[in-house]
Protein backbone atom coordinates (compact mmCIF):
# COMPACT_ATOMS: atom_id res chain seq x y z
CA UNK A 1 0.00 0.00 0.00
CA UNK A 2 2.75 2.21 0.24
CA UNK A 3 2.75 2.55 -3.46
CA UNK A 4 0.03 4.67 -3.23
CA UNK A 5 0.64 7.09 -0.56
CA UNK A 6 0.79 10.64 -2.53
CA UNK A 7 -0.56 9.32 -5.32
CA UNK A 8 -2.61 11.89 -7.41
CA UNK A 9 -5.78 9.99 -7.96
CA UNK A 10 -8.76 11.51 -10.04
CA UNK A 11 -11.60 10.90 -8.07
CA UNK A 12 -15.30 12.21 -9.30
CA UNK A 13 -16.83 14.53 -6.45
CA UNK A 14 -18.34 11.51 -4.61
CA UNK A 15 -17.98 12.42 -0.73
CA UNK A 16 -17.20 8.33 -0.49
CA UNK A 17 -14.79 8.32 -3.50
CA UNK A 18 -13.02 11.21 -2.16
CA UNK A 19 -12.36 9.86 1.99
CA UNK A 20 -11.62 6.39 0.66
CA UNK A 21 -8.78 7.86 -1.69
CA UNK A 22 -7.58 10.14 1.49
CA UNK A 23 -8.10 6.67 3.64
CA UNK A 24 -5.40 4.83 1.29
CA UNK A 25 -3.07 8.02 1.71
CA UNK A 26 -3.52 9.47 -1.95
CA UNK A 27 -4.43 13.01 -3.01
CA UNK A 28 -7.72 12.76 -4.81
CA UNK A 29 -8.46 14.94 -7.11
CA UNK A 30 -11.78 15.42 -8.29
CA UNK A 31 -11.79 15.70 -12.59
CA UNK A 32 -14.67 15.56 -14.94
CA UNK A 33 -14.86 12.35 -16.51
CA UNK A 34 -14.04 14.28 -20.26
CA UNK A 35 -11.30 15.69 -18.67
CA UNK A 36 -9.41 12.54 -17.30
CA UNK A 37 -7.47 11.36 -20.53
CA UNK A 38 -5.93 14.77 -20.60
CA UNK A 39 -5.20 14.55 -16.95
CA UNK A 40 -3.28 11.49 -16.89
CA UNK A 41 -1.55 12.82 -20.03
CA UNK A 42 -0.41 16.06 -18.29
CA UNK A 43 0.32 14.34 -14.94
CA UNK A 44 -2.43 16.46 -13.73
CA UNK A 45 -3.29 13.06 -11.85
CA UNK A 46 -1.03 10.04 -11.87
CA UNK A 47 -3.58 7.34 -11.52
CA UNK A 48 -7.52 6.84 -11.38
CA UNK A 49 -9.70 3.86 -10.55
CA UNK A 50 -12.20 2.46 -13.21
CA UNK A 51 -12.42 -1.24 -14.56
CA UNK A 52 -10.17 -2.58 -16.96
CA UNK A 53 -13.04 -2.01 -19.99
CA UNK A 54 -14.03 1.72 -19.12
CA UNK A 55 -9.97 2.28 -19.17
CA UNK A 56 -9.64 0.74 -22.67
CA UNK A 57 -12.88 1.98 -24.36
CA UNK A 58 -11.82 5.31 -23.35
CA UNK A 59 -8.36 4.97 -24.85
CA UNK A 60 -6.83 5.68 -21.37
CA UNK A 61 -4.11 2.58 -21.74
CA UNK A 62 -2.54 4.96 -24.72
CA UNK A 63 -1.38 7.05 -21.57
CA UNK A 64 -1.10 4.74 -18.59
CA UNK A 65 1.82 2.35 -18.03
CA UNK A 66 0.87 0.41 -15.09
CA UNK A 67 -2.56 -0.91 -13.57
CA UNK A 68 -3.43 -2.33 -10.14
CA UNK A 69 -6.00 -5.15 -10.16
CA UNK A 70 -7.49 -3.84 -6.74
CA UNK A 71 -10.76 -5.22 -7.52
CA UNK A 72 -12.10 -2.84 -4.79
CA UNK A 73 -15.02 -1.46 -6.17
CA UNK A 74 -18.54 -3.23 -7.22
CA UNK A 75 -20.22 -1.41 -10.08
CA UNK A 76 -23.79 -1.88 -9.66
CA UNK A 77 -25.99 -1.11 -12.16
CA UNK A 78 -29.75 -0.88 -11.56
CA UNK A 79 -33.13 -0.54 -12.80
CA UNK A 80 -35.35 2.12 -11.69
CA UNK A 81 -39.29 2.17 -12.47
CA UNK A 82 -41.82 4.87 -10.98
CA UNK A 83 -43.80 2.87 -8.43
CA UNK A 84 -46.88 4.50 -9.40
CA UNK A 85 -46.29 2.93 -12.67
CA UNK A 86 -45.36 -0.64 -11.67
CA UNK A 87 -47.96 -0.69 -9.10
CA UNK A 88 -50.43 0.38 -11.47
CA UNK A 89 -49.30 -3.04 -14.15
CA UNK A 90 -51.24 -6.02 -13.77
CA UNK A 91 -48.73 -9.28 -12.06
CA UNK A 92 -48.74 -10.56 -15.27
CA UNK A 93 -47.11 -6.80 -16.62
CA UNK A 94 -45.11 -6.73 -13.33
CA UNK A 95 -44.04 -10.40 -13.92
CA UNK A 96 -42.68 -9.52 -17.55
CA UNK A 97 -40.81 -6.35 -16.25
CA UNK A 98 -39.13 -8.76 -13.56
CA UNK A 99 -37.92 -11.05 -15.59
CA UNK A 100 -36.47 -9.11 -18.78
CA UNK A 101 -34.71 -7.66 -15.75
CA UNK A 102 -33.29 -10.86 -14.94
CA UNK A 103 -32.79 -11.27 -18.11
CA UNK A 104 -30.68 -7.98 -18.27
CA UNK A 105 -28.69 -8.75 -15.85
CA UNK A 106 -27.39 -11.83 -16.81
CA UNK A 107 -26.18 -10.38 -20.03
CA UNK A 108 -24.94 -7.49 -18.68
CA UNK A 109 -22.45 -10.16 -16.17
CA UNK A 110 -21.69 -12.10 -19.53
CA UNK A 111 -20.75 -8.88 -21.64
CA UNK A 112 -18.70 -7.77 -18.93
CA UNK A 113 -16.61 -10.57 -18.39
CA UNK A 114 -16.02 -10.52 -22.09
CA UNK A 115 -15.01 -6.87 -21.99
CA UNK A 116 -12.58 -7.11 -18.94
CA UNK A 117 -10.83 -10.30 -20.81
CA UNK A 118 -10.47 -8.15 -24.07
CA UNK A 119 -9.21 -5.33 -22.19
CA UNK A 120 -6.69 -7.21 -20.48
CA UNK A 121 -5.43 -8.46 -23.64
CA UNK A 122 -5.30 -5.62 -24.75
CA UNK A 123 -3.31 -3.85 -21.76
CA UNK A 124 -0.76 -7.04 -22.36
CA UNK A 125 -0.55 -5.50 -25.80
CA UNK A 126 0.77 -2.33 -24.81
CA UNK A 127 2.92 -3.61 -22.29
CA UNK A 128 1.15 -1.59 -19.65
CA UNK A 129 2.03 -3.97 -16.17
CA UNK A 130 -0.72 -4.96 -14.11
CA UNK A 131 -0.21 -5.42 -10.25
CA UNK A 132 -2.28 -8.32 -9.26
CA UNK A 133 -3.34 -7.64 -5.53
CA UNK A 134 -3.21 -10.75 -2.86
CA UNK A 135 -5.88 -11.41 -0.86
CA UNK A 136 -3.80 -10.12 1.88
CA UNK A 137 -3.24 -6.80 -0.11
CA UNK A 138 -7.31 -6.38 -0.84
CA UNK A 139 -7.99 -7.19 3.03
CA UNK A 140 -5.83 -4.44 4.18
CA UNK A 141 -7.21 -2.29 1.23
CA UNK A 142 -10.91 -2.89 3.24
CA UNK A 143 -9.39 -2.03 6.97
CA UNK A 144 -7.62 1.14 5.76
CA UNK A 145 -11.30 1.75 4.43
CA UNK A 146 -13.52 0.37 7.16
CA UNK A 147 -13.87 3.90 8.49
CA UNK A 148 -14.84 5.41 5.43
CA UNK A 149 -17.21 2.51 4.91
CA UNK A 150 -18.92 2.97 8.40
CA UNK A 151 -19.25 6.93 8.90
CA UNK A 152 -21.10 6.67 5.09
CA UNK A 153 -23.19 3.60 6.06
CA UNK A 154 -25.18 5.54 8.58
CA UNK A 155 -26.36 7.26 5.78
CA UNK A 156 -28.02 4.37 4.84
CA UNK A 157 -30.60 1.62 5.74
CA UNK A 158 -28.80 -1.45 7.38
CA UNK A 159 -29.77 -3.71 5.17
CA UNK A 160 -29.10 -1.79 2.38
CA UNK A 161 -25.91 -1.87 3.39
CA UNK A 162 -25.81 -5.53 3.78
CA UNK A 163 -27.11 -6.33 0.85
CA UNK A 164 -24.61 -4.29 -0.64
CA UNK A 165 -21.71 -6.13 0.85
CA UNK A 166 -23.37 -9.52 -0.19
CA UNK A 167 -23.85 -8.97 -3.45
CA UNK A 168 -20.07 -7.96 -3.75
CA UNK A 169 -18.81 -11.46 -2.60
Amino acid sequence: MADLAGLKVRTTDSPVEVEVAKALGMNPAPVAWGEVYTALQQGTVDAEGNTFSLLNDAKHTEVLKYAMDSNHNYSMHILLMNKKKYDSMTPEQQKIIREAAHEALVWQRGITDELEKKAWDAFKEKGIEVTILSDEERAKLKELTAPVRDEFAKQVPANLLQLIMDTQK
